[in-house]
């Protein structure tokens, strides 16, 4: 109900602007311990792509993204004065301004909190396009099965020092934690979401030891191949059955070791997937003999869903990678647009 005038609303603007030349404005946001200078090569690659738009990676969010600093809500309030001061440089009656945001990492869930305000202030404005680039969109807590990644589910013992890695575990508050809050179906934000012609998640397949795939993503369904940790670091791009299988050479590009070192490197990639192996037999155990328990207690489960829990009034489920733990409401939220 909230969303409906600010929708129509924003739908009379468009009508009313389409004689007008826009004005394409991209807002660049970092995530927790980075600045402006993170954004040096995407304003050069943009900028000889959309030579018109006008760039502007967000400066002053530097000291309060250090880690364990200033909370997510904060930052989005920082994060709205300083992008409500750059559109008022390009205001002008002759120009349709059209909002881009890209966001890296927590620096997606900032853009999302600044949002409401900005267009409170100016509601004449269109948004285009919204990037996250890894950011945790359903958190960042993972299961228990995964102990590479489970250190994150203690993100609440920071909370004398700061609340950020509790907003982003969505540990904070236990009615309505700020990651609740930006997801709501009904809510402001999720409203602002919603505006933009188009909205786009990307996130790494693996490597990223603070966000899960999954949370990146929004997909829970997602079950992404690691490679060892041994291997160098290499490209892989996955491409879907329409596109052409010419163009498909681009992808798996990695270095192999020769000569001598080709013995003990084979030596420990063979322990790496030994290690693999009996991790995800005990996974597989686990969660099996957790699954009996559940079902002999007379509780039932949906058939894609590998746990459910309920905690502070939250329906906590798990990701199919188990990499990553997240309220239903959450995700129920976000894909409502």
């Amino acid at each position: 109900k909230a969303s409906r005038p600010l929708v129509s609303k924003f739908l009379a603007m468009k009508l009313a602007a389409r004689s007008w030349p826009e004005m394409n404005i991209c807002i660049l946001a970092h995530g927790m311990g980075g600045t402006e200078k993170d954004w040096q090569t995407w304003v050069e690659v943009l900028s000889k792509l959309y030579p018109d738009w006008s760039l502007h990676p967000l400066q002053k969010l530097a000291p309060g993204c250090r880690f364990m600093g200033k909370d997510v809500k904060e930052l989005s309030s920082l994060a709205a004065d300083e992008i409500l001061e750059i559109l008022e440089k390009h205001r002008s009656q002759e120009q349709h301004l059209v909002l881009h945001c890209i966001g890296h990492s927590m620096g997606g869930l900032i853009l999302r909190g600044a949002l409401p305000k900005v267009l409170e202030a100016i509601d004449s404005m269109e948004l285009g396009h919204y990037v996250s680039l890894s950011s945790p969109h359903l958190g960042i807590q993972s299961t228990w099965l995964q102990p590479f990644h489970a250190w994150r589910n203690l993100c609440w013992l920071s909370w004398p020092i700061s609340n950020q890695l509790l907003h982003l575990a969505v540990q904070d508050c236990a009615k309505r934690p700020f990651l609740l809050q930006l997801s709501q179906a009904e809510g402001e934000y999720m409203a602002t979401l919603g505006r933009f012609r188009h909205r786009t998640c990307v996130s790494l397949a693996y490597g990223d030891p603070l966000i899960p795939p999954a949370s990146g993503l929004i997909d829970p369904l997602v079950m992404l191949d690691s490679h060892s940790i041994l291997d160098e670091s290499f490209w892989q791009l996955n491409f879907d059955e329409s596109f052409d299988s010419t163009h498909s050479d681009s992808g798996d590009q990695r270095k192999v070791a020769s000569g001598w070192l080709r013995v003990p490197v084979a030596i420990l990639s063979g322990f790496s997937l030994l290690l693999s192996f009996l991790l995800r037999v005990l996974v597989a155990v686990t969660s099996l003999c957790s699954s009996c328990c559940r079902s002999s207690g007379g509780r039932q489960l949906a058939p894609d869903t590998p746990s459910a829990t309920l905690k502070d009034g939250l329906t906590w489920e798990a990701s199919q990678d188990l990499k990553c733990t997240y309220p239903q409401e959450l995700y129920e939220g976000l894909v409502s647009v």
